[in-house]
C-alpha cells in the first residue's frame, strides 16, 4: 500500500505542474540542470541563501518544515546570457509515510521524510514547489514559492552581463514615492540581470544588426511595461526584448520603479574594421658599421580586421616611425577565438599568419657603406587573452604576443598590453626583431641588424566598411 502511494505521489506531482499555468518555463530547469559555471568570487552580487525564504500559497501541510540551506547559493550560466542563483532547499516531513518534491520540472522523492533538492531561486510563481506527501493513507499536498527578502539594503541592484560589453549596455534608474531613508538603487526586494545576444538579419540588399536584451528582472510579477505597454514573461520573471538601432534606449517599468535601458548599436552590420594609433615610440637600431642610432619618435599604427566568422577574423598590424626611412614592421594573421574561461570573462585567440619587415641601413659589404632598403619575410605565431569589463562593463584589458624564436638567424618579438573600450584604447607595445644581411659572394658571411621599440600609443577607430 505505501508503495502503490508513493506511485500515486509521483505520478500526480508533475502532472498537476504541467497543467498549471504558472508552471516553470524554461531556463529555469536549466538553472539546476547544469553545474555551476560562475566561479563565486565573480558573483554579481553579494547574496546569500539567508537573502531568501520560501512560503506556502495557502494552508500549509501540517508538521513540513521547509528551509533553504544556510551556504548553498550557486550561480549558474543559463542561456549564455544570464547568470541566476540557486539553493537547496531542505524538506522535513513528520509521520509521513512517503513523499515528493516537484521543482523546475525535476522530482525528488523523500527519504524517511526528509530531503534536500536544487531549486532555482527566483521568486514568485511562476517558479513553484510542490510538496506532496502520503499520511495515515491520506495524500496531503501544497504549493510554496521562493521569496527574495534581503538582509539589508544594498546600492545598485542592477548587472549586465559581460554578453551586452560590444553594445555600451548601461541602466538609468527613476524611483518614484521613495523615501530618502531608502538610499540609492532599486527597491530592496528587486534586483535585475540584463545579458545580450546579437543577431544580423540578411536582405537582398544589406544587412540589418537586431539586438536581443534578456531581461531577468526578481520579484515583480509576471508583468512589467515596456515603453509603455504592459508584457508578460510567462511566469519566469524573464522578458527576451529585441531592440533596433533606434532609438537607443528601452523604457522599462514595474510599479513605481522605472529602469532606462540604453545601448549603442549599428544599424548596418560592417565586418571589416580599420583603426589608427599614434604614440611616443624609443627606438634603439644596431646596425651595421656606423649605422647605430637610438630615436624617440612619433610611430602610426594601424589595426584592421575582417570577420569571417564569430569566432575567428584575418587582422592586420602595421608600425611605421614618422620618419619612414628606418623601418616597417607589417604583420597580416588569421585570430581565432580558442577558448573562454572564469564565467566567458577571459577570452583567449590564437594567431596563425606571419609579418613582413622593412627597413633601411648601411650594406655592409659595399665600400662605400651606402643605405639601402632590405626586405624580410618570417612566421611569428602568438596568442592573446583579453578580460573582459576590466575594471567596469564594457572596458576590456588585451594582453598577447607574436613570436618567432631566432630560427635562421631571423627573431621576432612583439608584446603588447592595451586597455580601453571600442571607441579609444591606450596601448603599450614592445617590438624587437633580428636580421641578418649576407654577403652576395659568400653565403656563410653575414652580418646582423637588430632593432628594439617600445612605446605608448593611443588608437582609435578609423571607419568600418563591408
Amino acid at each position: 500500500m505505501r508503495a502503490l502511494s508513493l506511485v500515486l505521489l509521483l505520478v500526480a506531482a508533475p502532472a498537476a505542474a504541467q497543467m498549471d499555468a504558472s508552471a516553470p518555463l524554461a531556463p529555469l530547469p536549466a538553472v539546476v540542470r547544469e553545474d555551476p559555471s560562475v566561479p563565486g568570487f565573480l558573483a554579481p552580487n553579494d547574496a546569500r541563501a539567508e537573502d531568501y525564504r520560501v512560503e506556502w500559497l495557502g494552508a500549509p501541510i501540517p508538521d513540513v518544515e521547509l528551509d533553504i540551506e544556510k551556504g548553498s547559493l550557486q550561480w549558474a550560466r543559463v542561456d549564455g546570457v544570464l547568470r541566476l542563483p540557486r539553493g537547496r532547499l531542505a524538506v522535513v516531513a513528520k509521520n509521513v509515510t512517503g513523499g515528493t518534491v516537484t521543482s523546475a520540472g525535476f522530482v525528488q522523492v523523500l527519504s524517511d521524510g526528509a530531503a534536500k533538492m536544487l531549486i532555482p531561486l527566483v521568486s514568485g510563481e511562476g517558479n513553484p514547489i510542490e510538496i506532496g506527501v502520503m499520511r495515515d493513507g491520506a495524500p496531503l499536498r501544497g504549493r510554496v514559492i521562493v521569496k527574495y527578502a534581503p538582509r539589508k539594503a544594498a546600492g545598485d541592484r542592477i548587472y549586465v552581463d559581460t554578453t551586452c560589453s560590444g553594445f555600451s549596455v548601461r541602466a538609468e534608474e527613476e524611483k518614484a514615492g521613495r523615501s530618502e531613508a531608502e538610499g540609492p538603487g532599486n527597491p530592496i526586494d528587486e534586483w535585475i540581470y540584463v545579458g545580450c545576444r546579437n543577431t544580423t538579419a540578411l536582405s537582398t540588399e544589406h544587412r540589418t544588426n537586431s539586438l536581443e536584451i534578456v531581461l531577468f528582472w526578481d520579484n515583480v510579477g509576471r508583468t512589467i511595461t515596456v515603453n509603455g505597454v504592459p508584457t508578460d514573461s510567462g511566469g519566469d520573471s524573464i522578458w527576451n526584448l529585441r531592440a533596433s538601432s533606434s532609438p537607443g534606449f528601452l523604457e522599462l517599468a514595474a510599479g513605481d520603479h522605472k529602469v532606462t535601458l540604453r545601448y549603442s548599436l549599428a544599424n548596418f552590420p560592417r565586418k571589416a574594421f580599420l583603426g589608427m594609433g599614434i604614440g611616443p615610440y624609443f627606438d634603439t637600431f644596431v646596425g651595421t658599421g656606423n649605422d647605430t642610432r637610438e630615436t624617440l619618435e612619433p610611430v602610426i599604427t594601424l589595426y584592421g580586421s575582417y570577420a569571417i566568422s564569430p569566432w575567428s577574423r584575418l587582422v592586420l598590424f602595421n608600425a611605421t616611425p614618422m620618419r619612414a626611412d628606418t623601418y616597417s614592421d607589417t604583420g597580416f594573421y588569421l585570430q581565432k577565438r580558442t577558448s573562454e574561461a572564469l564565467d566567458r570573462r577571459v577570452v583567449a585567440n590564437v594567431f596563425l599568419g606571419g609579418h613582413f619587415i622593412a627597413f633601411t641601413a648601411e650594406d655592409p659589404f659595399d665600400p662605400q657603406k651606402k643605405k639601402q632598403i632590405f626586405y624580410r619575410t618570417s612566421a611569428p605565431q602568438g596568442v592573446e587573452f583579453t578580460v573582459r569589463d576590466a575594471p567596469r562593463p564594457g572596458y576590456n584589458v588585451v594582453v598577447g604576443g607574436l613570436t618567432n624564436p631566432g630560427i635562421g638567424g631571423t627573431a621576432y618579438y612583439n608584446l603588447w598590453l592595451r586597455w580601453g573600450n571600442p571607441a579609444i584604447f591606450v596601448e603599450i607595445n614592445y617590438i624587437g626583431w633580428q636580421e641578418l644581411i649576407p654577403n652576395p659572394e659568400d653565403d656563410e658571411d653575414t652580418r646582423e641588424v637588430e632593432l628594439r621599440s617600445i612605446g605608448v600609443s593611443v588608437g582609435f577607430p578609423i571607419f568600418k566598411f563591408l
